[in-house]
Formats: structure tokens, sequence, C-alpha cells
């Protein structure tokens, strides 16, 4: 089997848009976008790509925005990552703090025993 050319990743392409809808639902399309192989097509068959050289990928992905098709860009994994690292660093101990001032009683004159320290 040889290696598709230009007009024949465009062809697949015309055909991913045709049998699943670009604008639809954008998880299953980049599910039938990966089962195409037209993820990423320096990655080998059954992988989400083709076993092309990485500088066809241009091809594809120009053919597929020129259908409004979403991209499927790894980048956006940083957003979830910092999203990730605010909440373990800003909120989470600020919610700790806000809960336990809450649920630990202030020792006053009608505290019983048990809650002070030392009796």
């Amino acid at each position: 089997m040889t290696a598709p050319g230009e007009d024949e990743l465009r062809a697949l392409v015309r055909q991913l848009a045709a049998d699943h809808d670009p604008a639809g639902d954008r998880a299953e399309f980049l599910r039938a976008r990966f089962d195409a192989g037209l993820a990423w097509v320096h990655f080998p068959v059954g992988l989400g790509g083709l076993g092309l050289a990485r500088a066809t990928q241009s091809v594809v992905d120009s053919e597929l925005a020129a259908h409004g098709a979403p991209d499927n860009d790894p980048r956006r994994i940083g957003i979830g990552l910092v999203t990730s690292f605010a909440l373990e660093l800003l909120v989470y101990p600020a919610v700790y703090m806000l809960w336990k001032e809450r649920s630990l009683p202030k020792p006053g004159p009608d505290t019983p025993d048990r809650f002070v320290r030392g009796q």
C-alpha cells in the first residue's frame, strides 16, 4: 500500500466531514477523526495516524478548518493543568480554613469541658 498524497488526504477529510458533522458533537467528531487516522497523521495506523510524514498534518488541518471542524490541539491540556494548580494551591486551602473555622467550637463560659484542652 502506498502512502496517500495530498489529494487523497483531502478526499479522506471530505469523506470524514460528510460522514460525521463537524459542527455536531465535538467529542464524537474527534473520535471519528482518530479512527480515520486523521488525528495525527504521523502516528502509526490504529493509533490516530496513517504513518505519514509529520509535514502532511498541515494538509489535513487546513482541509478540516475549511470544513469548520473542531481542532484537536493538545495545548488545551495546559488550561486544565493551570486550573488544577490554582485549585490545589489557592482554593482548597481557603475552603479548608473556612471549614476549620466553622467546625471548631470557640472556648467560652458555656463550652463543655471536653472541648477545652487540658481538662
